[in-house]
């Protein structure tokens, strides 16, 4: 993760281990892009989290999430 310039995280279901991946990357002020697909309750830890760092965008098709991603890399000149 040290490497990385940005994670992606599919959030629709509580994990701990992808907290702790998207806490370590933001400690790292990675940009971190956190996808929860729509009517589905995201934790406290990441729906409450103001970092900079962190985007939460919803989606509700496989092609949503991915267009979100493609927005988000986008938007910080990254490429997919």
């Amino acid at each position: 993760m040290r490497a990385c310039d940005v994670l992606i995280a599919e959030v629709s279901m509580p994990s701990h281990g992808v907290g702790y991946e998207i806490a370590f990357s933001l400690g790292l002020r990675t940009l971190v892009l956190a996808l929860p697909q729509e009517e589905r309750t995201v934790s406290k830890m990441i729906g409450g989290n103001s970092d900079p760092n962190l985007s939460l965008k919803s989606y509700q098709t496989p092609q949503e999430a991915a267009l979100q991603i493609r927005k988000f890399l986008n938007t910080h000149k990254l490429c997919l």
